[in-house]
């Protein structure tokens, strides 16, 4: 009597990439078992898209438990896909077959890890209902903030709490996916700690601090301003241009938030159209503090207090969030593409042009700086490639890191985002 008690990968959310399915088996008999069969079917709407098995060799005690692991690795399909997993045994002469399965999905977040986070100008104004709609965030960028390294207590599976950011004139646009938190409990919350001058210290006026963006048999906002050496202030911010919603309309805990900009403490004192900030976030999930997110990923957790040892936060004046997108105009159109991406050496770009026109496209930092021109002439109608491999004007291989392309047709532009990994 052997069966699978859990499935340990793929997790309920993870990003884009390649995962080795585990399962973790037990024998529930009170004999030995050896040469167990174990299975993994992964499948997509009903299409089958991974299918392996193995044979676990053993021998397995009675009562004991071990992890098996497939081969080859399962690659993921693209963000937003939701897969059906079903780990089973099939041992010859198993007297219950009612305990040889487990069940589950994983969802594909899309995010990024990254060392820097690029909030992109927002082309549309979410709905704050604490449901991650993904038409409200598809200019978002994504990122992974789970904490992978444990600098809270606990490691955290890729997924366990995952950041979109964005940005208008008007506001600082937040939210948070934890597919871990199935419930919505008193002091459920996301901790976002801004350094605005990012000079790496407290300013003494209390125009500086963190938002505690916490459910307490409501959605709640409480600003607290810190100042140096570590005391606090703290204000409810009530209706100041800040706003909270957790809701488990997705079926499990969502959060989104905003923050408007401007002078008063409680608000960002920043630039939206270009701006660098410091930046630290965390989300906790209650009963039992389970700190799913933790940004930036190495940073002692004693450290929130500490500006020196946040992340950088770039406003961007561009839309940098879209791979893809079409210049919109009633007589021609252009596209832009680009793989791969992540990038190491080289990549790809490809655009299409509807008619004649000039073209300008050039790679930009996270800061809107001009890295290279790739392309600056007039051009027929038709499709064209060109390579970027990874060096500035003068010839310097660039550091890892966010990058953008800018293609410019006829004086209207669209930015797409290229990330530098080695």
């Amino acid at each position: 009597d052997v069966g699978v008690t859990a499935i340990v990968a793929p997790a309920s959310g993870m990003n884009q990439g390649a995962v080795a399915p585990q399962a973790q088996i037990r024998n529930f008999g009170s004999s030995a078992q050896s040469s167990i069969p174990v299975y993994c079917w992964i499948d997509s709407a009903g299409t089958r898209v991974y299918n392996q098995n193995v044979i676990y060799l053993g021998p397995l005690p009675a009562g004991g438990v071990d992890t098996v692991t497939f081969t080859p690795d399962w690659n993921t399909g693209p963000a937003g896909n939701t897969y059906d997993i079903t780990m089973f045994t099939a041992l010859v002469g198993d007297v219950n077959n009612s305990n040889d399965t487990t069940y589950g999905q994983t969802t594909i977040s899309g995010a990024v890890f990254s060392d820097t986070i690029v909030s992109p100008l927002a082309t549309v104004t979410p709905t704050l209902d604490g449901d991650i709609q993904t038409a409200e965030w598809s200019d978002a960028n994504i990122y992974d903030i789970s904490d992978i390294l444990g600098k809270q207590g606990t490691v955290r599976p890729v997924g366990s709490a995952v950041l979109y950011t964005k940005h208008d004139n008007d506001f600082m646009y937040w939210a948070v996916d934890m597919p871990a938190a199935m419930a919505r409990t008193n002091y459920d919350q996301i901790g976002i700690y801004i350094d605005e001058d990012d000079n790496d210290t407290w300013n003494p006026d209390t125009s500086e601090g963190n938002h505690w963006f916490v459910w307490l048999n409501q959605d709640t906002v409480i600003y607290r301003a810190w100042l140096p050496g570590g005391s606090v202030v703290m204000f409810w911010t009530g209706n100041t241009g800040c706003q909270t919603a957790a809701s488990l309309t997705s079926g499990h805990m969502q959060f989104e938030m905003k923050v408007a900009f401007g002078t008063p403490k409680w608000q960002y004192n920043v630039n939206p159209a270009g701006d660098t900030c410091g930046m630290h976030i965390y989300a906790l999930d209650q009963p039992g503090d389970n700190f799913y997110g933790h940004w930036p990923t190495a940073m002692l957790a004693t450290g929130f207090n500490n500006p020196a040892l946040y992340g950088p936060l770039i406003l961007s004046p561009f839309v940098t969030a879209v791979k893809e997108k079409g210049i919109p105009g009633p007589r021609w159109s252009a596209r832009l593409e680009f793989t791969p991406n992540p990038m190491s050496d080289f990549s790809t770009v490809r655009y299409s042009l509807g008619q004649q026109a000039r073209v300008n496209l050039g790679v930009y930092d996270a800061s809107g700086s001009l890295v290279r021109t790739l392309v600056n002439q007039v051009l027929e109608p038709g499709t064209r490639t060109v390579t970027w491999n990874r060096t500035d004007s003068n010839g310097r291989r660039v550091a890892n890191g966010t990058y953008f392309y800018r293609l410019v047709v006829d004086g209207k532009s669209v930015s797409a985002k290229a990330v530098v990994l080695n």
